[in-house]
C-alpha cells in the first residue's frame, strides 16, 4: 500500500477520498493548501492534486513534489481536460488527469493501478548494507542501535507504535537499568542526520510516554 497526500480545497471531498483510500489500506494525509502540502510532500508515494485551486497552487504543488520526489506518482483533478497549463503539467510533473467530479471509488481504482506500476518504490531497509532507503532515492547508513530500531518497525504492521521497552530489549539492555533519555537522543540524532543529508524530514515520530512510530510502510530490501 502507499503513502498518499491529497491536496483538495473542498474539505468534504478530501474526507471522502481519505475514508475510501484508508479503507483500502493506504496511509492518507490531507492538505487544504500549498503550504500544508509542502510540509508533507517528503514522504508521499502518490499525490492527488486539485489543479483548480486559486493562484495555480495545484501546479506549483506538482512541481514541488516532482523536484523533491521525482519518482512519486501524481494524479491531477480538474474541471476540464485542456489548456496549456494542464498539458505542461502532464508532460512535466503528472501521470494522470481525472475530470471532476471524481468518485472515491474511481480514484481508488486509479490509485490501485498506480501502486502496481510503482511497485517497490516504498521505504526500504537493507540489513546487509545496514542502510535506510527512501522512495525518492535518499539513503543513510545506520549504526547498530538505529538498525535495531528500524528492524522493529519493518517487522510490525504499518504505523504501529513500538514501545520503549521493546526498543531497549532489542538493543540488548535491561529495561530496569536503562536510561530512557538515551533513546530520545538516538532518535533525535537520526532525524537530524537524515534531514541534514536529504533536506527532508524523516517520518519517525515520538509518541510521548509510549514509544516510537514510523508513519510510512517500511519493508526489508
Amino acid at each position: 500500500m502507499a503513502n498518499i497526500l491529497i491536496l483538495e480545497g473542498n474539505a468534504e471531498i478530501r474526507r471522502s477520498f481519505n475514508r475510501a483510500l484508508t479503507s483500502e489500506g493506504h496511509c492518507v494525509t490531507e492538505a487544504s493548501c500549498l503550504q500544508n502540502f509542502m510540509v508533507h510532500a517528503s514522504v508521499a508515494d502518490i499525490a492527488v492534486i486539485d489543479v483548480d485551486l486559486p493562484g495555480h497552487e495545484g501546479y506549483l504543488a506538482a512541481r514541488h513534489l516532482h523536484g523533491q520526489r521525482p519518482r512519486a506518482g501524481v494524479i491531477l483533478l480538474g474541471e476540464q481536460a485542456g489548456g496549456t497549463e494542464l498539458i505542461r503539467g502532464l508532460r512535466q510533473f503528472a501521470d494522470q488527469f481525472l475530470t471532476k467530479p471524481v468518485t472515491p471509488e474511481l480514484l481508488g481504482a486509479h490509485i490501485a493501478s498506480m501502486v502496481r506500476r510503482l511497485g517497490d518504490a516504498g521505504w526500504r531497509l537493507d540489513p546487509l548494507k545496514r542502510e535506510l532507503q527512501s522512495p525518492g532515492g535518499h539513503r543513510a547508513t545506520l549504526n547498530h542501535q538505529e538498525m535495531c530500531l528500524m528492524e522493529l518497525f519493518a517487522t510490525r504492521p504499518r504505523a504501529t507504535t513500538v514501545s520503549r521497552r521493546d526498543v531497549v530489549t532489542a538493543l540488548g539492555y535491561d529495561w530496569m537499568d536503562y536510561d530512557e533519555r538515551r533513546l530520545d537522543q538516538m532518535v533525535s540524532r537520526l532525524r537530524r542526520r537524515w534531514f541534514n543529508h536529504t533536506g527532508a524530514e524523516l517520518p519517525l515520530h515520538t509518541e510521548r510516554g509510549t514509544g516510537y512510530r514510523i508513519s510510512v510502510p517500511l519493508r526489508p530490501a
